[in-house]
């Protein structure tokens, strides 16, 4: 079997966390296109970016990938072109929430990946930065960004 890679087990970590005013579905590495998207356009989509750090042990395999969070929503209504910010900071906020569980088996959990891939078992999140904009969308969405730690390791072949 395969082994995952840290954005695969970033995104199973988030459609499974607790809270998030998202479809499962709203959740990916690639923006959706929003035709005939109706619950993306009304809920946002939490894209799970860029690997930018982390440190794999030497001993074990456990892994502590840090990856890019980010939250987007699509302006809405008659204001076409003015990002909608508090909703995709709004979105984000869930999302730091959703690692401050206080029963930390919400927080950490076995995830089965996708077929053929050995699954992962995530044993805590950690946000490091504040959340930020992102700004200069051509589209005017609206984007909110965190770097978060996933510390995890892949479960043995079954």
């Amino acid at each position: 079997m395969k082994r995952p890679n840290a954005s695969m087990v970033a995104q199973e970590w988030l459609k499974t966390a607790d809270g998030l005013p998202i479809s499962p579905t709203a959740i990916g590495r690639t923006l959706p296109n929003l035709e005939n998207n109706a619950s993306i356009a009304a809920s946002g989509f939490l894209q799970v970016g860029s690997v930018v750090g982390g440190t794999p042990e030497t001993e074990v395999l456990k892994r502590r990938s840090v990856l890019e969070l980010i939250s987007w929503t699509p302006p809405r209504g008659r204001n076409m072109d003015k990002p909608t910010w508090n909703r995709a900071g709004d979105l984000m906020e869930a999302v730091v929430e959703s690692t401050y569980d206080q029963d930390p088996l919400n927080v950490q959990r076995l995830l089965t990946m996708p077929t053929g891939f050995r699954n992962a078992r995530v044993m805590s999140v950690e946000i490091l930065t504040e959340p930020r904009e992102v700004e200069g969308d051509e589209a005017s969405w609206a984007g909110s960004r965190v770097e978060a730690q996933f510390n995890w390791i892949m479960m043995p072949d079954a």
